[in-house]
């Protein structure tokens, strides 16, 4: 048998800096109020966000995707992880406005090395989901690249959402559902390779496809996390 004893706080919820004690902070019921991890992380200034359509974090104007199938050399998002940064993906959501002809449509997220981006696309922004944190991620991303890249040499699978487009439809006829680590019970740590590079790599098979996609990481310095 045990006796937990903590503090009823729930109008008055105090702050502190670091390196002070804490009580733990029950309601009037005794339920131990808690926050999720990742939601501390966020509040830290370790979580990161990603959104790009033809441009990054831009929500007017589509981005064009890469061909019918998945082509390894022809990345529609490429985030490479430095070696002394670990990342850790939490959400993965790609929303497709059209297609030009059935075939395969959805998400597939790989990690691996070796991945070399064609010279075209974009160079989506990095966002830090506490906006008034001065953290930047260290990773480099790039998407919506041509064919004639290097491929990249996968290691491991994040997630496959994969379905069969009909011709012409929208989104509402063709939703891919988003990976979520909360969703799946956890998600694979992803550290930096010194000599190969580690990478991450999503593509949107669809034939004429446009849509956005929105990504959402944490990042730690390898000290943090190992």
């Amino acid at each position: 048998m045990s006796d937990v004893r903590a503090v009823v706080a729930q109008n008055t919820v105090p702050r502190v800096k670091d390196d002070a004690f804490r009580n733990i902070r029950l309601g009037r019921g005794g339920e131990i109020v808690t926050i999720p991890w990742t939601q501390a992380l966020i509040m830290e200034g370790k979580v990161f966000g990603v959104q790009f359509g033809d441009a990054t974090t831009d929500p007017v104007g589509a981005g064009t995707f890469g061909a019918g199938v998945v082509d390894l050399d022809e990345f529609d998002f490429l985030q490479t992880i430095p070696a002394t940064v670990t990342v850790m993906p939490l959400y993965y959501e790609v929303s497709l406005l059209a297609i030009g002809t059935a075939g395969e449509t959805g998400l597939h997220v790989v990690w691996g090395s070796g991945g070399v981006k064609h010279a075209s696309g974009i160079t989506p922004v990095a966002f830090n989901m506490k906006a008034a944190s001065s953290n930047t991620s260290l990773c480099t991303l790039s998407a919506l690249s041509d064919d004639a890249g290097t491929a990249i040499v996968p290691a491991g699978i994040v997630c496959s959402r994969i379905t069969t487009a009909i011709t012409g439809a929208a989104t509402g006829m063709n939703l891919v559902p988003p990976w979520s680590a909360l969703a799946e019970g956890g998600a694979p740590m992803l550290k930096g390779a010194a000599s190969t590079g580690r990478q991450i790599a999503a593509f949107f098979p669809a034939i004429g496809g446009t849509g956005y996609f929105v990504s959402r990481y944490a990042e730690f310095g390898v000290d943090e996390i190992e």
